[in-house]
């Protein structure tokens, strides 16, 4: 699976089959329900209360929420579980997002409507966006949304916040709309994201995903801060450039397959969400085919995804 549709998949955005229909496979018994972490078990089989938790067992379930035939039950630890149960409830992390946060989810939620881009994206952005606005984000939505804004924020003009922007910029394809209705748009909602997804990581039990490093502002000279001096100009893209972009800890690697410079372009064969951007002179689209790590080295796959020149860093080769 793909690595992008394979993370959605984990993180308990996209259902299995979701995420093959997304990369162009067919669906598989049983693929349509969402999975959690530990063992990716189905979520109809977590602990529906402490008390059950306390328990430490389950009625053994399949991915389609079916009781199994055989007596391969789901094991539960009370004492990890319980603790589960507690950290969800009292773990007292605060989960108010930031005022730059809301306005970037209330004008998203605006413009989508205003625009008529209703067509954009899944819905999951507009359940982040009423979380953002209402400003009671839970615990595995918190994760999700720092997940998003890193994964997509190659396809927002980081240095413009979204009050700034212009209606051209915002129906420019679903990227930009999208990003607002995650909370993005600024380093100070992305760095609360990261920080807040991190806290809960850390309550759940698991390694905080993301580094001093992976922060954007003025302290985090980085990569993907999108400094001026690491930004590729279009005439250094060329068919086959190689090129990288995102942050540290999910840096994505591709060849150039065509530079646009008029028309509509849009991401094709297994991108984990179809984007569509306007290419003209002064503002081209790149086309990118990705590469894939595998047991025998880089291969490109059958994802192409597009992008604006200033979101990408030209490499000599792959790492």
């Amino acid at each position: 699976m793909h690595e992008r549709a394979r993370e959605d998949v984990q993180n308990t955005v996209l259902t299995p089959n979701e995420a093959r229909d997304r990369i162009g496979e067919g669906d598989v018994e049983g693929g349509d329900v969402l999975l959690v972490r530990e063992g990716m078990i189905p979520l109809s089989a977590t602990p529906s209360s402490p008390q059950q938790a306390q328990q430490g067992s389950l009625e053994p379930m399949d991915v389609s929420g079916d009781a199994k035939s055989d007596d391969k039950a789901i094991d539960f630890k009370p004492s990890r579980d319980m603790e589960f149960f507690r950290q969800k409830e009292t773990d007292g992390i605060d989960l108010d997002p930031p005022e730059s946060m809301v306005n970037a989810a209330e004008l998203g939620m605006q413009k989508k409507e205003e625009l008529e881009l209703n067509d954009c994206g899944t819905g999951e952005g507009e359940k982040s966006a009423e979380m953002i606005m209402g400003g009671e984000i839970e615990m595995d939505r918190m994760r999700k949304i720092a997940s998003y804004l890193v994964r997509h924020g190659d396809e927002y003009p980081h240095g413009t916040p979204p009050s700034q922007l212009s209606d051209e910029q915002i129906q420019d394809g679903c990227g930009i709309v999208q990003y607002m209705l995650w909370g993005g748009g600024t380093d100070e909602a992305f760095n609360w994201a990261l920080r807040k997804a991190n806290e809960v990581a850390e309550a759940e039990g698991d390694q905080p995903p993301y580094s001093d490093e992976d922060m954007k502002g003025a302290n985090h000279k980085r990569r993907w801060s999108f400094d001026i001096d690491l930004k590729a100009d279009v005439s250094d893209l060329n068919e086959g450039t190689k090129v990288t972009w995102g942050p540290s800890n999910a840096t994505r690697y591709a060849r150039v397959e065509e530079v646009h410079t008029s028309g509509s372009v849009t991401s094709r064969s297994g991108a984990d969400e179809e984007t569509t951007m306007e290419a003209s002179e002064d503002n081209p689209v790149i086309e990118l085919q990705h590469y894939e790590e595998t047991d025998d080295g880089w291969e490109l796959t059958e994802t192409y995804t597009v992008h604006r020149p200033g979101n990408l860093e030209v490499i000599d080769s792959l790492p």
